[in-house]
Parts: structure tokens; C-alpha cells; sequence
């Protein structure tokens, strides 16, 4: 199946026929800057809305008056992530992450020769380098091969302050910083939960399922750097577990929490290799990571999965083909960082299980929105995609059907969920008031409705229990790019898949 996109905006569907009386407070919020370089994301600066692309080693950042600055960063080598959200200096800009692979065979790693790659730091409003470091691409665990250790966007975790934690994937430690005096300055490390010597480190560290501290070869840390009881800590999921550390300027940074969690049904993961650890595989934690407030509670959420720009890809290419695994372990969590406790576990799939569909890839597949969180009626509410539920905690549904799981959050960290069938929700965009409008689409199968195409609507919810009403609609699919993470919002990318919307509406592709 290949979609016919005909649009040029979806507020031309937001007629007084579709509305009745069109509010001017309907007017969706620019999030993006059209600029020779293509239609970009685009961040509010004391300048206006900025834009930051990459061309090979350079970084260029427009803005609505052109070209502010170009800078090229480890010259000679292309930028193959570029990512940002950060506002260390609190100046209004954001800071702009750039990573850089194969930056030559020149470094030694258990007896061979290896690339490097290099992370840095960008001032968002000059262009001046700010941090840059640099290691090589090592394995260094055993059993592996791990190849995967280098430098990339989602390595440097932030979050509203001037403190960044940096660790990369299959990494022994992390680095804490802080930004003082015009520069970044150690404040610690950690000792990352993936090696033995993270036991020794930690005696509160907690023993998981194969009866020790530590699991090796854990996964990238996704997560955020939060305020909690007035302390900074550095909060992530990783492999089976989420930690938070304590960001008090010493080393080792000191271990406040540590809570397992399963996003499998059972402890023992039955469809991992035979030589792998239990739940190696099957308590993977990639996806979105947010955190928000209810009720006077912190929680933070992840939703396990991948991202909405997939099934955009896939129904322009007519073909199931893009990021067919999805996260492999697809589930969703609450978790509260005061306590400590996980108050919410749901499981839906994992890819590699061949009992659970035909195409088990798809089975249960979990798709987040780049903004997941919507407060509507004081009550608060999160979204997100699955596609085909086969698990059997909750009621099945069939195979080839998409729905909307709307969850009201509430603040013992309980989901309660309504879904809405055969619709799909792209991404929570703003208003000129600053008030959410859902942007999604109806399906068919596995596919958007040509004939339905994309939808704006605000959030009308039935009787409060979280039924979408939609308001307008127009053929076609929105364009979205990654776009820099937010204060409280982070990714396993470490970017966010957004909805781009200019002056015009939202933009389609």
C-alpha cells in the first residue's frame, strides 16, 4: 500500500464546518523553521524560533533573520547524531549534542586497532565548544562481543539544571558534570551497574534474578536528571533495574536507589538465547522516558517500544519495515522516585517470542508519541500506541488493529486505561495558549485510513473517561524529524521523533 499525500497544512480542514465559531486560541504553536536545509525543529530563544541542522562536520543554527552561526566541530569527520535540549549557561538557547563515529584507527583496545568516537557540547546561542571527550569503540566485557561502546546523543543525560551525566552503551562508569563558571568541572563518577566491581561499590545495590548486583553488558542508561526531596540525582532504566544516583561532587556518586523490574510475565526469560542471563534481552529498556507531577507526586514513566514516525515511514514506503523489532521488550512502567517502588508494571509483548503471533515483531507492538503526557481537566493522562495486544493480562484484540491506550495517571502511580480502536495518535502538539491538540490519524489494519489521513483535534473527552472526539481532518501524514529532548522528557535515541508544525499548521511529508 503507498499513501497519496496531497496536503499542504491540516488547518485548512479547521473551518467553521468542522468547528463551528474556530478559537483563535486553536492556532497551533510553530515548533519549526522552514530554511534552505528543509523544514527543521525549531526551539522559542530570545532570538525567536532557532533551528540547528547538521552539514557533514558542521552545525549551522538558523533563525526567522537567517544564518546565526556555522561551527565545525572535529573537522574532517561527518556528525551522525545531533541532539540538544540543554540550557546550561541559562541563557535561553539550547545546547546542541553532537556525536561523531570513526575518528581514526589509531587507539589500541584489547590488542586491536579501533575508531573512536567523540561527544560534544555546543553553545546553542554562539556555536563555541563548551565540552568534547573522546574514547575509543572498545568490547570490553566478557562474554560478548559488546561493539556498541562509543559515544552518541542519548549518552548525556540532563535535565532542567546545569548537571549532565554521561555514559555510553556497555560502559563500566558514568560522569557526572557541572556547568560553573563557563565551563563543564567534574562532579564524580559512578560505577555503572554493568561490572562486578558495582557490588563492591554499593553494598545497598540490589541482587537481581541470577543472584548478583551486577548485569553485564547492561544497556544504555535512559533517563533524566531529577530534583527529589531538594537532591539532584541522576535517574535511569538500564538493563532489569532502575537506579538514581546522587549528584554530591564525590566518587563513587552515592548509590540512593535501586529497584528491579521485569518487563517480562516471569523472571526466567524463556525465548533469550541459551547462553544468555535471564532477562538479558527481555528486560531491555529502550523507549521514552517522562516525568511528570500528579497529585503532588513525582512519577516517572517509561514506555518501552518504539517511536510514531515508523508506521509514517512504513505507509509512505507501503511496507512493514521500519524498526521491525520495536524495542524487542515492549512494556510500560510508573515509577516513583521518593520511594523508590515500581507502582506500575504492564507488560505487553516481546519480538523475539514466536508464541505470541505470525509476525511476532508486531504483536503487541508498543509506539510512543514524542509527547506522551496530556493534563485535561486537572486530571492527567498518558498515550500511547499498541498495535495488535496478545498478552494475555488484558483483553485481546485482534491482530491487525491499532488502538490509543489513554491512561489517567493517577498519583499512587496506578494507570487507569481506556482505549480508543483503530486510531493511532502521531504526537501531543500545542496551541497559542499552550493547551495540548492530539495530532493522529483513524487505521485500517496496520495502516492509516487514506481516505482519514492526519487529525488535529483538541482533547474532548467523553464523560472525562478518555474517549478522543475528533474535530477536524485532512488526507495526509505529518511530517516529523527528531527533535532535541525536553527538560522532562528523554529517549533511549536520546532525541524526540516529534510533529513538526509551522506558521502554517502541521507539516506534511
Amino acid at each position: 500500500m503507498r499513501m497519496t499525500l496531497t496536503i499542504a497544512s491540516l488547518l485548512a480542514g479547521l473551518t467553521t464546518a468542522a468547528l463551528g465559531q474556530v478559537s483563535p486560541a486553536f492556532t497551533l504553536r510553530p515548533n519549526a523553521l522552514v530554511t534552505s536545509g528543509g523544514t527543521l525543529p525549531a526551539y522559542s530563544t530570545p532570538a525567536g524560533l532557532v533551528a540547528y541542522r547538521t552539514e557533514s562536520d558542521r552545525v549551522i543554527a538558523n533563525s526567522t533573520q537567517g544564518v546565526l552561526w556555522r561551527a565545525t566541530v572535529a573537522g574532517g569527520v561527518a556528525i551522525n547524531g545531533l541532539s540538544g535540549g540543554l540550557d546550561v549557561n541559562a541563557d535561553g538557547f539550547p545546547e546542541v549534542i553532537v556525536a561523531q563515529t570513526g575518528l581514526g584507527p589509531n587507539t589500541m583496545c584489547n590488542a586491536a586497532s579501533v575508531d573512536q568516537s567523540q561527544v560534544s557540547i555546543l553553545d546553542g546561542k554562539k556555536g563555541k565548544l563548551l565540552y568534547a571527550v573522546k574514547l575509543p569503540n572498545c568490547a570490553v566485557y566478557t562474554p560478548g562481543p559488546f561493539e556498541y561502546q562509543q559515544w552518541y546523543v542519548g549518552s548525556v543525560l540532563f535535565g532542567a539544571g546545569n548537571e549532565v551525566y554521561m555514559a555510553r552503551q556497555y560502559e563500566s562508569q558514568g560522569w557526572a558534570m557541572e556547568f560553573v563558571g563557563g565551563k563543564f568541572q567534574s562532579t564524580g563518577t559512578s560505577v555503572f551497574p554493568s561490572t562486578e566491581a558495582y557490588g563492591g561499590a554499593y553494598r545497598n545495590a540490589a541482587t537481581l534474578y541470577h543472584g548478583h548486583p551486577e548485569f553485564v553488558g547492561s544497556h544504555a542508561a535512559n533517563g533524566l536528571i531529577v530534583t527529589v526531596g531538594g537532591q539532584a540525582r541522576v535517574l535511569f532504566f538500564t538493563s532489569g533495574r532502575v537506579v538514581q544516583f546522587a549528584l554530591d561532587n564525590v566518587t563513587p556518586l552515592p548509590l540512593v536507589s535501586d529497584t528491579p523490574f521485569l518487563s517480562h510475565q516471569s523472571k526466567q526469560d524463556d525465548y533469550d538465547d541459551a547462553v544468555a542471563p535471564p532477562c538479558f534481552d527481555g528486560c531491555r529498556n529502550y523507549g521514552t522516558v517522562v516525568c511528570v507531577t500528579v497529585g503532588g507526586r513525582q512519577k516517572i514513566i517509561l514506555i518501552g517500544g518504539t517511536t510514531a514516525d515508523t508506521l509514517a515511514t512504513d505507509a509512505r514506503v507501503g511496507t512493514k519495515s521500519t524498526d521491525v523489532w520495536g524495542g524487542l521488550a515492549r512494556h510500560v512502567n510508573v515509577y516513583d522516585p521518593r520511594s523508590g517502588v515500581m507502582e506500575t508494571s504492564r507488560y505487553h509483548s516481546y519480538a523475539y517470542d514466536p508464541s505470541q503471533s505470525k509476525m511476532h515483531q508486531y504483536g503487541g507492538r508498543v509506539v510512543a508519541p514524542a509527547h506522551p503526557i496530556a493534563t485535561v481537566g486537572g486530571k492527567t493522562f498518558l498515550f500511547y500506541n499498541v498495535y495488535g495486544q496478545v498478552d494475555g493480562n488484558h483483553d485481546a484484540t485482534p491482530e491487525d488493529q491499532w488502538y490509543v491506550s489513554v491512561n489517567e495517571v493517577l498519583a499512587n502511580g496506578t494507570l487507569v486505561e481506556k482505549r480508543v480502536p483503530d486510531t493511532f495518535v502521531w504526537d501531543l502538539v500545542r496551541d497559542s495558549s499552550g493547551s495540548p491538540i492530539l495530532v493522529g490519524t483513524k487505521t485500517s489494519g496496520y495502516w492509516p485510513q487514506k481516505d482519514a489521513g492526519a487529525f488535529v483535534t483538541r482533547l474532548g473527552f467523553s464523560s472525562g473517561e478518555g474517549t478522543i472526539t475528533w474535530k477536524s481532518s485532512q488526507t495526509g501524514l505529518p511530517l516529523m524529524a527528531p527533535s532535541f529532548r525536553e527538560k522532562e522528557i528523554s529517549s533511549s535515541l536520546g532525541y524526540l521523533m516529534s510533529v513538526l508544525v509551522t506558521q502554517n499548521g502541521v507539516e506534511t511529508k
